[in-house]
């Protein structure tokens, strides 16, 4: 989406395009498999930046710069 910050957008990306299930995602960060759907399909309109981060942490295996 246009309006998508950085880190919302590259965590949607990854998560797109994951070999990941769902459930073995929320088994790792505890991110329901609904919440992963709809932010996957732009359902979320402001998803928290917490969860965001949480996604994006465990799917690049990086940790964010302070």
């Amino acid at each position: 989406m246009p309006n998508d910050g950085k880190l919302l957008a590259s965590a949607r990306k990854l998560l797109r395009g994951t070999a990941q299930s769902y459930l073995d995602i929320y088994s790792a960060t505890g991110l329901s498999p609904t919440w992963l759907s709809m932010l996957a399909n732009n359902k979320l309109r402001d998803p928290s930046v917490n969860k965001v981060e949480a996604l994006y942490k465990h799917l690049s295996g990086k940790e964010l710069i302070n």
